[in-house]
C-alpha cells in the first residue's frame, strides 16, 4: 500500500503513530480489524466481615408445637339432661337420703300447677324413723332438701338436747295455691310452688311434744328448738317463725325462694 503525499509529513513527525497506522491499512486491506485490548479483570470484591459467634444476637427461640389438645377443635358441650331426667335422679337422691315417698309426678291446686312433685311419708335416721303423718306435698327438689334436714340435723338435735329420739313432725300440707300469709290476694306464696312446707310440731320417742311458739317448754325442750330453727338456716333461703310477724307466730315455715340472683342470700328470722 502507498501512502499519500500528504501523510509523509507526519508519518515523519510521529514515527509511532506511523508505525500503528502501518498495521491497520494493512489489516484492513486483508479484511480483518484491529485486535482491541483486553478488559481489565474486576477486582475481587472483597468478602464481609461477619462477627463471631459470641458477638451475634441470640436468635429468637422457636414457638413450641402446639399440642394435639391445642389444635384440635373443642368438643361439644354436653348435652343439658332433661326435665323427666332431672326428676328420675332426684328420686334417687331421695331413696340414698332414707326418705319413703310417692312420686306424683304432677298436681294442680285451682290455677297452680306442681310439676316433679313428692308426698314425703317418712325419713330414716341414725336414731330411728322420723314419720311425716301430713304427707306434705312439695317439689322434689324441696323434698330433698327438707328430708337431709330431718336425718342430718333435726334427728340429732333433738337426741342430743332432749335426750329420746324424734318419732314425728307435724307439718302442714305443703304445697297449696294461696298468697302470701295466708291472704286471698296479693304475690303467691312459695306454698303456691311446691317450694315450702310449715312444720308445727315434734313428737319425741317419749310421748313429749315441742310445740312451736309454746312459751311454756322446759330448758331442754327449748334450747333444742332453737337449735333446730338455726340449723334450718343452712338448708333453706328463707326460715321463719314466731317473732317474724303475726303470720308464724305458731309454726316455722322454711322455703327455697331465690332472694336476688343467686341462692347464697338468707333470710332467717
Amino acid at each position: 500500500m502507498v501512502l499519500g503525499a500528504d501523510l509523509k509529513p507526519l508519518l515523519l513527525i510521529f514515527p509511532a503513530a506511523a508505525l500503528l497506522l502501518a498495521v491497520a491499512l494493512s489489516l484492513a486491506a486483508h479484511g480483518k480489524s484491529a485486535p482491541l485490548p483486553e478488559p481489565k479483570p474486576k477486582a475481587a470484591e472483597s468478602p464481609r466481615k461477619t462477627k463471631p459467634a459470641h458477638e451475634q444476637p441470640p436468635a429468637a427461640p422457636a414457638a413450641p408445637p402446639k399440642s394435639p389438645a391445642e389444635s384440635a377443635p373443642e368438643p361439644p358441650p354436653p348435652p343439658q339432661p332433661s326435665p323427666a331426667e332431672l326428676y328420675q335422679d332426684c328420686q334417687t337422691q331421695l331413696r340414698s337420703a332414707g326418705v319413703e315417698f310417692e312420686a306424683l309426678d304432677k298436681i294442680t291446686d285451682g290455677r297452680c300447677i306442681v310439676e316433679t312433685a313428692v308426698a314425703l311419708i317418712s325419713v330414716s335416721t341414725p336414731s330411728g324413723k322420723v314419720e311425716l303423718p301430713g304427707h306434705p306435698r312439695t317439689l322434689c327438689a324441696f323434698g330433698l332438701k327438707f328430708g337431709r334436714w330431718i336425718g342430718e340435723t333435726a334427728a340429732p338435735i333433738i337426741a342430743a338436747h332432749a335426750g329420746a329420739a324424734l318419732t314425728a313432725i307435724d307439718t302442714g300440707p305443703g304445697f297449696e295455691c294461696r298468697a302470701r300469709n295466708g291472704e286471698n290476694s296479693g304475690k303467691l306464696s312459695e306454698h303456691a310452688r311446691g317450694n315450702a312446707v310449715d312444720v308445727v310440731s315434734f313428737d319425741l320417742a317419749d310421748r313429749r311434744r315441742i310445740t312451736v311458739g309454746d312459751t311454756g317448754l322446759d330448758e331442754q325442750l327449748a334450747i333444742a328448738l332453737k337449735g333446730l330453727r338455726t340449723s334450718a338456716c343452712g338448708y333453706f333461703t328463707t326460715v321463719l317463725g314466731p317473732g317474724s310477724n303475726e303470720a308464724h307466730k305458731n309454726h316455722l315455715h322454711f322455703d327455697l325462694a331465690l332472694h336476688g340472683k343467686s341462692d347464697n342470700y338468707r333470710i332467717c328470722e
